[in-house]
């Protein structure tokens, strides 16, 4: 009975080892399978963000892409990326550039580069080398610099929300294949998206390429762009931080989210977190650290981030002033004021910084002002309950003036800097000028900085 049950537990034994061993192989091929489309995500949760934004941002982001949601095999299963695509030869300094200058395209120029980049023989072949922009062969990272022999991602519309970055992507989406909608995924997925499953949906016949997320202004996103597509082109829109932060707000209340960020008053929303894991300096969705567009601009290093300088990037927040950061982001950036959007010279001055030759149509203009517009938590920025509200954000605002003027458009008008671009300086200067006064015509500028009524006094120019 005993010898019986020993042999009885042996092939019990047996058996079961089979089992573990026969699963582990399955689930072995279950993840080398899932590596070839999950990977991307793995990054993406590494920066802690929402892999597509939700109606948080904007209402057209609730716009739903069951393609794009991360989920679905087809998003980076190996599928043939020259599905539809028309093929042109591609030139021998393309296909074998020698290293001869910093493009590695034989013996042609920079701007004989630059040039060739813009070309639709470029946008159209660049697919064929999809594999080569990342490491090894699947599609989790992309290698330093893979858009070193010309841009694989044309550009980037990288914020502010709510200045006007959904009419940029409307008009910008008639040349590029991309979805009205924030998509914020890190930049392997994204240029997998883009080459791979927008044009099935938006069209082959679109050669740019594009993205568009608010959150790159986050630091984390932005190194991520600088490393890895630093031709990438950044586009970012700014508008007066005080009708910006009204907007903004009102639109949340439209999709019922201001009582769960601020118990629906506004004042809640006054702190910043200089935390490493806040988000444009709040802990929740925004705060008044949000309006300072200046800090946004400053970390990207285009200008020298001098002692003074630094003195009119909130100085006296911990993470401004001499603990602002210089991340030296290499991707160029045009910037333009929301007011710009209806004059046909911003439309020609981004067409130019983009290469586009034969202009921008633009005729759409997209606006987002939540799901519920009767909403009763919608504000009036202007009633005289916020002046103290506005009081707090207006030196932030005269801030941000200050430092566009006398840092940031001399560069724009500089010839040698071409990695900082604005449409007409002379005009948008004369629109952030009128940063430095309240948009209610309430508030008035103290000699000591602060803004203040005869209602209000003694508000704190910095938090």
């Amino acid at each position: 009975m005993a010898a019986g049950g020993r042999g009885s537990f042996k092939i019990a034994a047996g058996i079961f080892l089979a089992l573990v061993f026969a699963l582990n192989a399955y689930f072995v091929s279950v993840r080398i399978d899932l590596s070839k489309y999950e990977g991307a995500y793995d990054i993406y949760d590494a920066l802690g963000a929402d892999a597509i934004s939700n109606d948080e941002e904007e209402e057209v982001t609730s716009h739903e892409h069951d393609e794009d949601d991360g989920n679905d095999e087809s998003e980076s299963a190996d599928v043939d990326v020259n599905v539809d695509v028309p093929v042109v030869v591609v030139s021998n300094a393309f296909a074998n550039g020698n290293g001869t200058n910093p493009h590695g395209k034989g013996n042609r120029t920079i701007d004989e580069d630059e040039d060739y980049f813009n070309t639709e023989e470029y946008r159209i072949e660049r697919v064929k080398h999809f594999h080569s922009w990342y490491v090894g062969n699947k599609t989790e990272f992309l290698v330093p610099d893979a858009d070193k022999n010309g841009p694989i991602l044309d550009f980037a519309i990288v914020g502010q929300p709510k200045c006007g970055t959904t009419t940029v992507e409307m008009n910008l989406g008639k040349y590029a294949p991309m979805p009205v909608a924030d998509v914020c995924t890190a930049s392997p997925q994204t240029v997998y998206y883009s080459y791979k499953n927008w044009p099935r949906e938006f069209g082959y016949n679109k050669t740019m390429r594009g993205t568009k997320c608010p959150k790159f202004t986050d630091r984390n996103f932005i190194k991520d762009y600088s490393k890895h597509l630093p031709r990438t082109k950044m586009i970012m829109g700014i508008r007066h931080p005080v009708s910006w932060f009204e907007s903004f707000y009102n639109m949340q209340a439209s999709n019922g989210n201001t009582f769960r960020i601020a118990k629906n008053d506004p004042y809640n929303l006054m702190n910043i977190c200089t935390e490493d894991w806040c988000t444009n300096y709040c802990r929740q969705l925004f705060c008044l650290g949000r309006t300072r567009f200046h800090l946004s601009l400053a970390i990207l290093g285009k200008t020298d981030l001098t002692e003074t300088e630094r003195k009119l990037l909130a100085a006296n927040d911990t993470d401004g002033g001499k603990n602002l950061v210089n991340l030296k982001v290499r991707n160029p950036l045009f910037l333009y004021e929301m007011n710009e959007l209806r004059e046909d010279y911003l439309w020609d001055g981004m067409a130019n910084y983009l290469g586009m030759k034969g202009g921008i149509d633009h005729d759409q203009y997209g606006g987002s002002h939540g799901r519920f517009k009767s909403s009763q938590h919608r504000i009036n920025i202007c009633d005289e309950k916020f002046d103290r509200l506005r009081g707090m954000i207006m030196p932030y605002a005269y801030e941000l003036s200050v430092w566009l003027q006398e840092y940031f458009i001399p560069l724009a008008k500089d010839e040698n800097r071409p990695d900082v671009t604005v449409a007409q300086p002379h005009l948008f200067a004369e629109l952030i000028e009128m940063y430095k006064s309240d948009p209610c015509n309430r508030l008035t500028q103290l000699v000591n900085g602060t803004y203040s009524t005869e209602n209000v006094s003694n508000i704190p120019a910095i938090l």
